[in-house]
């Protein structure tokens, strides 16, 4: 049993849930209670109708102990004393108590129902949430399957015709043609499915809502002309007519930019171009995009960018506005929002399906931006220099390991390679490197621990070798923090690779 509550002639009143047997026998009759809950009998002192507990109870002048009856049940039991009037209490205060504790327990009986209700409610709510969350990953996890399956499907078929003009190598000299069209379908494949990757790995950061949006100034008309070239040879193959227009009262090849993201305004073109470019089955049709900036009032710019492809017709804006589309238009959707901007689609038969991003952007004046052709021509420059750079490769996939190996030794660096974090520690500790590329996810020891162990021993070794992270991981902030000098993300191009190593050679 429980004491749940008590109180006494000073009005201190106290709610608790303490077990009986923690009281002293001496503070509370632990026998007559358990007597009284066990037969239902009331008791009284000093009335033999009401006193059959064998026990003495002389040192307290009153008693009354009775059940708390409810539904034929005993729901508790009440126990009062007085030590200073003898007799005070006979059978017509126990039948008044009795009604009066058989409110109290209708009462709390209600509110334990309520309770009980409402924690049903609640239960129903997170189950119902539950739901929810489960239909929208099977969603996701179809939307993703569907989308993968497409450049996986590119990849498979152009690999088996390779791997059929390998076997047949008379027949290669004619059909180089068909090779390269091969290679170039692989390489598109590739590129669309790490645009898959970088999807979902965005996808996760917005769900967490873990995304930082940093603002920086950046040209809009910069933005969109490096969109349309990285599908100029996708358009071509389809025959497609590309219009591009850049508009607007802000001069900004006159350093007038804006500020914003222009990441995710990258990541929101790229992913409009690449839906109606998807829809595009027939070619010959004619694909616009525009980039429109206007001013609004001092200070304040609005940006329009607007994709339309003649060959999108049909439902796209009621799909659209259902969230039926595929991964990539979703995200736009939520960067967009994310940016304070809005996003529609307008589709008309004849007229094809328009989609319009507009951001509402400060417009900062007379920034000096750096040239990016004199960026080139330095890079050009000291990948020319004629150094020496020894790099040790880290990695466990010996395919990835080989790879990464070809791809150093062709612009001109000298590999090493080891296999897991130890053996990286022992090459190290032994010979000079100039720069380490570390996997990540290794066994033995992994690449995070293995450049802790290096950062902890170079006052032994008296080296402060770049460490390069390299992963499919999208998140670098542990790497950094473990004294990675920068961070590679696969799948990575071979300027990447490069541009990693100058940067922490410099």
């Amino acid at each position: 049993m429980t004491v749940a509550a008590e109180c006494n002639m000073d009005n201190q009143q106290t709610l608790r849930m303490i077990p009986l047997q923690e009281y002293a026998v001496g503070e509370l009759p632990h026998g007559l209670i358990h007597y009284v809950a066990r037969t239902r009998e009331t008791f009284i002192k000093g009335d033999d109708d009401h006193h059959h507990y064998p026990l003495q109870l002389d040192n307290l002048k009153s008693i009354l102990c009775f059940p708390v009856m409810r539904n034929h049940a005993c729901r508790a039991v009440l126990y009062l004393e007085n030590n200073m009037v003898q007799d005070a209490f006979n059978s017509q205060s126990a039948q008044i108590m009795s009604l009066l504790t058989t409110q109290m327990s209708v009462i709390l009986e209600n509110s334990r129902l309520e309770a009980l209700i409402e924690s049903e409610k609640k239960y129903c709510g997170t189950a119902n949430e539950l739901g929810h969350a489960k239909k929208r990953l099977e969603e996701f996890i179809d939307i993703l399957c569907h989308e993968l399956r497409n450049p996986l499907n590119v990849i498979c078929v152009n690999n088996e015709f390779l791997q059929d003009l390998k076997m047949d190598p008379i027949s290669v000299d004619h059909s180089m043609k068909e090779c390269e069209e091969a290679i170039s379908n692989i390489g598109s494949a590739t590129q669309e499915l790490k645009d898959i990757i970088d999807n979902v790995l965005l996808a996760s950061m917005l769900e967490n809502n873990s995304i930082k949006l940093t603002m920086e100034p950046f040209d809009p008309f910069v933005v969109t002309r490096q969109v349309c070239e990285l599908f100029e040879e996708k358009i071509k193959e389809k025959n497609i007519t590309l219009v591009v227009d850049l508009v607007g009262d802000l001069l900004l090849h006159d350093k007038n930019i804006v500020t914003g993201n222009a990441h995710y305004v990258r990541i929101m073109l790229i992913n409009l171009v690449s839906n109606v470019l998807r829809c595009n089955t027939v070619g010959g049709s004619l694909l616009s995009i525009k980039c429109e900036v206007t001013s609004i009032c001092d200070g304040t710019a609005v940006c329009k960018f607007l994709v339309n492809d003649t060959s999108c017709d049909g439902d796209d804006a009621d799909s659209f506005a259902n969230d039926s589309f595929h991964l990539g238009l979703k995200l736009s959707k939520e960067l967009c929002k994310l940016m304070g901007g809005t996003i529609t689609v307008d589709s008309k038969m004849g007229n094809g399906s328009t989609y319009c991003v507009t951001l509402f952007l400060s417009v900062v004046n007379n920034v000096i931006e750096s040239s990016d052709s004199s960026d080139s021509s330095d890079r050009s420059e000291e990948l020319s220099a004629p150094l020496i750079v020894n790099v040790l490769v880290v990695d466990d996939d010996p395919i990835n390991q080989k790879i990464l190996c070809r791809l150093l030794n062709k612009n001109g660096f000298y590999c090493v390679s080891a296999s897991n974090g130890m053996e990286a520690i022992r090459f190290i500790s032994e010979f000079k490197f100039d720069v380490v590329l570390m996997d990540i996810e290794m066994p033995i020891l992994n690449g995070i621990e293995a450049t802790k162990m290096v950062r902890g021993m170079e006052h032994q070794i008296n080296k402060n070798v770049p460490i390069i992270g390299v992963s499919g991981r999208e998140r670098d902030e542990a790497f950094l923090e473990c004294g990675m000098s920068g961070y590679i993300c696969k799948p990575y191009k071979s300027i990447e690779v490069v541009s990693a190593i100058e940067s922490v050679l410099k």
